[in-house]
């Protein structure tokens, strides 16, 4: 079975699917970031202006987002660089959080949540 795709807990929606054939292969950091685009593109319209915190228990994901850049892994930058551009788009200020895996969203499979901190 394929790993789930987590959206957000973001007002209580959330966002999932499954990965293809390909995408299952990728590096679980490469898909926690797709997972973290998707979350956004998904709850862009319901996303307040301000700053969101993207919460996910891949510490790789949350340096990338928090510096803006990397460079360990091509395929990791390169799905930041999407995330960025999103950010940059619609106006908003992403930070990155650190969650324990035994967290309710790492639980429920979710690889990314969602949640505006401030307006």
């Amino acid at each position: 079975m394929l790993p789930r795709l987590g959206g957000g807990d973001f007002l209580r929606k959330t966002v999932q699917g499954t990965w293809s054939p390909a995408e299952a292969n990728l590096d679980i950091s490469v898909l926690e970031m797709i997972a973290v685009l998707l979350a956004l593109q998904a709850f862009q319209d319901s996303l307040s202006l301000g700053t969101i915190a993207v919460k996910t228990d891949n510490v790789s994901v949350v340096w990338y987002i928090i510096k803006q850049e990397g460079a360990r892994s091509y395929l990791l930058y390169r799905e930041a660089l999407w995330v960025w551009q999103w950010e940059l788009s619609f106006n908003r200020c992403l930070i990155a959080m650190h969650i324990s895996r035994k967290s309710k969203q790492a639980k429920q499979g979710h690889l990314a949540a969602l949640q505006v901190v401030s307006q």
